[in-house]
């Protein structure tokens, strides 16, 4: 086609057409709102952080497929909670420990120690300080160890007389003397009698244990006796 065959398309209607096509075009654009590119700008950005990373994949895959940064930023306000639950629990945890190391510790266990000369003898002990206690002694006990026995106190020395009332079991009776030494032993004291048994001297502990054993531990007056653990006079 000549030139001037091109001037006069272009002149024409077509022409005309394709100028007026594109001042249309030319108006959308101008008269486009402003917040529409900020909002495509974000939706971009919306889709690039949170779309896979390979193509292709369909809106399933979009949906399901969650930062590393929102997971992590889940996770640590997942252990901020945890964190705040445990607090009391290792507050009342600490306290009880503190609690139960505050407990007094137990007193000893008391001991009387024989010296008979040829050895010394022990026997763990129960320990009657009070009235009552000494009134009950060792009533209705069925048995009792080699070891045990059960020892008197009083507050001063003076003549102390016992006996074997509601008491089932044969019993040695040693008066100690406030020096601790042995001022007398009644052997085999027969159980549920009422007989007054004492020594001649004045005595301030008396140490009740198996009956017979005195003699064949070789207990005898005049003996020194050793007490631990026992607070008093």
């Amino acid at each position: 086609m000549s030139r001037a065959r091109e001037r006069a398309v272009e002149g024409g209607p077509v022409g005309r057409r394709r100028e007026l096509d594109r001042g249309v075009e030319h108006g959308l654009g101008a008269e486009r709102p402003e917040g529409l590119d900020e909002g495509r700008g974000l939706l971009s950005g919306a889709r690039h952080e949170y779309a896979p990373a390979a193509r292709g994949q369909g809106f399933i895959g979009h949906v399901l497929m969650i930062p590393w940064r929102v997971i992590f930023r889940r996770a640590l306000i997942g252990l901020s909670l945890l964190a705040l639950v445990a607090a009391p629990a290792c507050k009342s945890s600490a306290g009880q420990l503190q609690t139960t190391s505050a407990a007094p510790a137990e007193a000893p266990a008391a001991t009387v120690v024989v010296d008979t000369g040829a050895r010394k003898v022990t026997f763990h002990v129960e320990l009657a300080r009070t009235q009552a206690e000494h009134e009950k002694g060792l009533m209705y006990r069925e048995h009792l160890a080699p070891d045990a026995g059960m020892l008197f106190l009083f507050e001063r020395p003076s003549m102390q007389t016992f006996w074997m009332k509601n008491t089932l079991i044969p019993l040695d009776m040693i008066f100690i003397s406030p020096d601790r030494t042995i001022a007398g032993v009644v052997v085999d004291a027969e159980p549920l009698t009422l007989t007054a048994r004492s020594v001649n001297e004045p005595s301030q502990y008396v140490l009740e244990i198996g009956g017979g054993l005195a003699p064949r531990l070789g207990i005898r007056a005049g003996a020194h006796v050793e007490f631990h653990g026992v607070e008093g006079p």
